[in-house]
């Protein structure tokens, strides 16, 4: 009801509303003060109804003066203090500014009418301010609710940012923890791989070549399940930001097929890479990563195949990097699910622990870009995603 006052006199008119809702409330809880409210206007409506008798018709409608007391009387004392006051109104009109020739007929006559309309008008009167004050009660529940729950619900917004404060910071420790230890055992790691390939030119006999095959293969499986963990640890991070800057993707591709040539020749798999001279906007670190997890599991899924890697440009000032092998291929039902974590195709041939496509799919998002597929079982597979260009 406050919201339909505008204007400049929205305000005072506000503050006045305000102030008469609390002055009823202390009226109606003191029945002393109820008595004395209905008695006063009362009093006082019935002598101005006395002085205005010389200027009052002695017919029609001569009560007016008693409806602003049953009024007043209703909004401040309540429903029933209202109605008395309307019950004596009508006893007062009917006993003194009544004709006395007419008093006691039941309806004929304009007084007895306009009495009885009187009383009637008053009653209704009473009901609607009494449900006035219904609603208001109403919406000041209402309004004690919503305070307690809006006190209620800042409280626990309180205690989910602490959570997530707290959840922020064992995630930075965490990270922390990871690259600490990532860094301190992929030191030996490498220590044991360059010793096994050392010891790879040393004659040996059948048996020890192959055992000492099998055991740098073991390593270089530790190395990468290192390299996945720590990686996933860094990209987890709440605060992790890509670090965008341009770079020569060709030699970027290279690279990872220098990495990857020694594991494509086990395999039996003829790893190609297209020239190209783009230069791309992006984070070197993530696009590596994401090359690397593609290609390796291009390669691991393709063995006696093939593997290509790939740049196209496209339209929009884009390069489109391909990843595309002629392995066993994925079904499509399954095309979605192997970029969730801890997935495999191939749980019983194939090494890893399910995190690789999932740390390209969060790669590629913090890139702004994002991995597609298209395959086929029997048809190979092609992954490929978009940079921008330099």
């Amino acid at each position: 009801m406050l919201r339909a006052f505008g204007g400049p006199f929205a305000p005072p008119a506000r503050q006045a509303l305000r102030g008469a809702s609390r002055l009823s409330d202390a009226v109606r809880r003191n029945p002393v003060l109820v008595a004395a409210v209905a008695a006063t206007l009362f009093a006082s409506a019935l002598a101005l109804r006395f002085l205005l008798t010389p200027y009052l018709p002695p017919t029609g409608f001569p009560f007016l003066t008693f409806f602003p007391a049953v009024l007043v009387t209703a909004l401040l004392a309540g429903l029933w203090a209202g109605l008395a006051v309307s019950a004596a109104s009508a006893l007062a009109a009917w006993w003194y500014f009544i004709p006395p020739n007419d008093a006691f007929l039941p309806v004929s006559g304009p007084d007895q009418i306009a009495l009885w309309f009187f009383a009637l008008i008053l009653a209704v009167d009473c009901l609607v301010i009494h449900g006035m004050h219904l609603a208001v009660e109403r919406a000041r529940t209402a309004e004690r609710h919503a305070g307690e729950l809006a006190q209620q619900l800042s409280q626990r917004l309180s205690e989910l940012e602490r959570t997530r404060d707290d959840l922020e910071a064992a995630l930075a420790t965490r990270s922390r923890m990871m690259a600490s230890v990532g860094h301190d055992l992929r030191q030996p790691l490498q220590t044991l791989r360059l010793s096994l390939q050392l010891a790879a030119t040393e004659p040996l006999s059948p048996r020890q070549s192959a055992s000492l095959q099998r055991a740098e293969r073991n390593c270089m499986a530790l190395a990468q399940a290192f390299d996945v963990l720590v990686a996933s640890s860094a990209l987890g991070a709440p605060n992790f930001r890509p670090s965008i800057d341009a770079f020569e993707l060709g030699a970027l591709m290279d690279q990872v097929a220098e990495e990857f040539q020694a594991f494509a020749a086990e395999a039996d798999v003829t790893l190609s890479v297209m020239p190209t001279a783009a230069r791309v906007s992006s984070d070197q670190q993530l696009v590596l990563g994401i090359l690397r997890n593609l290609v390796g599991n291009a390669i691991k899924y393709a063995p006696g195949g093939r593997v290509a890697l790939r740049a196209v440009p496209v339209a929009s000032g884009r390069v489109r990097i391909e990843i595309e092998d002629d392995g066993a291929g994925i079904p499509l039902d399954r095309q979605a699910e192997i970029f969730d974590e801890f997935v495999r195709l191939s749980p019983g041939n194939a090494s890893g622990i399910g995190l690789g496509l999932a740390l390209v799919k969060r790669s590629a998002e913090l890139l702004g870009t994002r991995v597609e597929l298209r395959s086929a079982p029997g048809e190979g597979a092609c992954f490929w995603f978009e940079l921008p260009r330099a």
